[in-house]
């Protein structure tokens, strides 16, 4: 499984974002998503340059609101795609159980492949009409970072959904972090 989208460990973890090892894939799924991004937007901004028909007009306010709302999310999706969630914990040995127990809480962890020393992931190939996803984590001393995204047909990655994929790592860091608390209160006690 690890081989599906092969991560750049060194320099994920010096620039603090998910880096891919490239290959020619991974180069292809950034342009075709590109080039789609760029088709969508401009189909979608042509009315507001050409112009709405005379019955139409009244909707043309509502529809730049709904562009500029559509362009926010495409924005914000594209620059949370390869980020990292991060993490404080406490000790590298507790961190490394109480982020497989956190993860486990939000996603269903098929293929949990934590047997490099440094990465524990979880990829879920697509198959048929249901979409794939890869959680992966890196394990950083007392940091931990956290990324996951949506795979789409030949597991190639969605940017279409990262705003939600990064909001639900959040909701794991939280669960991460009520974890090592009561460990701590445990130890005090």
């Amino acid at each position: 499984m690890a081989s599906v989208l092969p991560i750049n460990y060194q320099k994920s973890i010096a620039k603090e974002r998910l880096i891919y090892k490239t290959n020619t894939s991974l180069i292809f799924t950034y342009l075709f998503s590109g080039f789609n991004a760029f088709v969508i937007l401009a189909v979608l901004t042509m009315p507001v340059f050409v112009g709405f028909s005379d019955t139409l007009t009244w909707l043309q306010p509502f529809y730049i609101i709904f562009i500029i709302v559509f362009y926010c999310w495409a924005i914000a999706n594209v620059v949370l795609l390869n980020s990292f969630v991060k993490i404080k914990g406490i000790h590298p040995e507790d961190n490394r159980k109480d982020i497989i127990e956190a993860l486990s809480k939000y996603f269903v962890l098929e293929n949990l492949d934590g047997t490099s020393a440094g990465i524990i992931r979880d990829i879920r190939l697509p198959w048929a009409f249901r979409n794939g996803r890869a959680v992966t984590c890196l394990l950083d001393e007392d940091m931990i970072y956290l990324n996951s995204v949506r795979l789409m047909r030949a597991a190639s990655i969605s940017v279409y959904s990262a705003v939600f994929m990064y909001y639900k790592c959040k909701r794991v860091a939280k669960q991460f972090q009520k974890l090592q608390a009561a460990k701590v209160t445990s130890i005090n006690n």
